[in-house]
C-alpha cells in the first residue's frame, strides 16, 4: 500500500496519514465494525449471563480497497489510519482529502451505475434472474439451523468462560477473552458445517450450499466493487457526526478493538485477531447469509424485502457494541454481501468478503498506531 496519492507523489507522509485518517474517522464506522462483528454473535452470549460488560474481541467485516472505476483514487482512501490531528491541517493533508475524497465519490457513482446497468439492482431483476432456490428446504428447518448455530457459539464461549482461571486466565484476561471467542467460533463452525453438510444433497446446486476455490478470485472481486459504496457512505457518517456533534468521531470506538491494538506484541492478541479475521466472519455468515436469508426468503415473496430485513438484523444484533452512527454501515455490508450470495449462488463469496473487510479494519487499525 502505498503513501502516495496519484498526481501528488511529492506530499509528505504526514498529509497522507492525516487524510487516511479521515477515513477512518467514522468514529469506527469503518474501524469498529472489525470489533463489533465477531461480538455481534457472542456478546449475546455474554449478555444472556451478565457478561455483556466484557464482550469478546473485535471482529467483523471485510472489503479489499480498490475497485477498477476510480481506481487511480480510491488507493488514497485505502490507506486509512493515523491519530486525529487537533493541530491545524497542512495544505498537503487538505489536497490529499480532497483527492481521496473526490476518488472515493466517483467510485461509489460508478459502481452504482454499474450495477444498475449490469441488472444487479435494477427492479425486477431478481424475476428475471432468480436467487437461490431456497424452497428446496423447509423453511422451518432453515430457522432452526440458524438458532443451533448461533447457540452452539453461545455453549462455546460459555463453557470456556466455565473452566478455572489456572487454564484459561482470569475473567477480562486478554488470554481469557482469546480463547473464549475461538472456543465460540469452533464449536459454531463445526455445529454450521455439520448443518451445511445434511442439507446441501436436499437443495441441490441452486441452494448455495457448495464453496469452490473459484469462490475466491470472486469474493475478492465482490469485495472490492462494495468498498466504494462503504467507503462513501463513512464519509456521510463523518460528515452527519460532525454536524451533529461538532467533532468528529474518534478512530476507533470500540474498546476491545483498542484493546487489541495496545496489546499488539501479545501473543493472544494474534489469537484474537486472526479468529476475528477468519473465524467469525465464516460462522456470521452461515448464521446470517445462509440460514436467516434462507429462512427470510423462504416465507417472503419480496426477495429485496428479505435480503432488506437479514441486513437489518445483521447490523441491529450490534446495537449495544457500537456507537449508534455505525449501524448504517454495518446494514450496508450486510445488504452488499446478502446481494453478492444471491447473485452468485457461491457460499465462499460473502465468506471472502466478510474477511476481507475484517482484514482491512484490522490492519488499518494496527496502521494507526504505527509510531510516526
Amino acid at each position: 500500500m502505498s503513501d502516495t496519492y496519484p498526481g501528488s507523489e511529492t506530499l509528505p507522509d504526514d498529509a497522507c496519514r492525516v487524510a487516511a485518517a479521515k477515513k477512518l474517522r467514522a468514529g469506527s464506522a469503518w474501524a469498529t465494525i472489525a470489533s463489533s462483528s465477531a461480538n455481534g454473535i457472542c456478546a449475546l452470549a455474554r449478555s444472556t449471563r451478565a457478561f455483556a460488560s466484557s464482550t469478546s474481541l473485535a471482529s467483523r467485516s471485510s472489503m479489499t480497497t480498490i475497485v477498477a472505476l476510480g481506481a487511480a483514487l480510491v488507493p488514497a482512501a485505502a490507506a486509512m489510519a493515523q491519530a486525529q490531528q487537533k493541530k491545524a491541517v497542512p495544505p498537503a493533508a487538505k489536497l490529499a482529502t480532497v483527492i481521496s475524497d473526490t476518488g472515493i465519490a466517483v467510485a461509489a457513482a460508478g459502481v452504482i451505475v454499474f450495477l444498475f446497468v449490469a441488472d444487479v439492482i435494477r427492479p425486477g431483476s431478481f424475476a428475471r434472474r432468480p436467487p437461490r432456490n431456497v424452497v428446496a428446504v423447509p423453511s422451518v428447518i432453515w430457522l432452526c439451523c440458524a438458532l443451533l448455530t448461533f447457540l452452539a457459539v453461545v455453549v462455546g464461549s460459555q463453557l470456556v468462560h466455565s473452566l478455572p482461571a489456572s487454564m484459561v486466565g482470569e475473567a477480562k484476561a486478554l488470554r481469557h477473552e482469546a480463547l473464549a471467542q475461538l472456543g465460540g467460533g469452533l464449536l459454531g463452525l463445526g455445529a454450521a458445517a455439520f448443518l451445511a453438510y445434511l442439507l446441501a444433497p436436499r437443495g441441490g446446486p441452486d441452494v448455495g450450499l457448495r464453496v469452490r476455490w473459484s469462490d475466491v478470485p470472486v469474493g475478492l472481486l465482490c469485495a472490492a466493487i462494495a468498498a466504494p459504496l462503504l467507503l462513501a457512505t463513512n464519509m456521510g457518517i463523518e460528515l452527519a457526526v460532525k454536524a451533529s456533534q461538532g467533532a468528529p468521531p474518534p478512530e476507533i470506538a470500540h474498546a476491545t478493538l483498542e484493546r487489541l491494538v495496545a496489546n499488539k506484541t501479545n501473543p493472544w492478541s494474534w489469537v484474537m485477531g486472526v479468529t476475528a479475521i477468519v473465524l467469525l466472519p465464516i460462522v456470521e455468515e452461515l448464521i446470517y447469509r445462509v440460514f436467516l436469508q434462507s429462512f427470510l426468503m423462504s416465507i417472503i415473496s419480496s426477495t429485496w424485502i428479505a435480503l432488506l430485513l437479514c441486513a437489518g438484523a445483521f447490523a441491529m444484533v450490534h446495537y449495544t457494541m457500537v456507537p449508534p452512527y455505525v449501524l448504517p454501515l454495518l446494514f450496508l455490508l450486510g445488504l452488499l454481501m446478502g446481494i453478492a450470495y444471491e447473485r452468485t449462488k457461491r457460499l465462499g463469496v460473502p465468506i471472502l468478503m466478510h474477511i476481507a473487510f475484517n482484514a482491512a479494519n484490522v490492519g488499518m487499525a494496527l496502521w494507526a498506531a504505527k509510531p510516526r
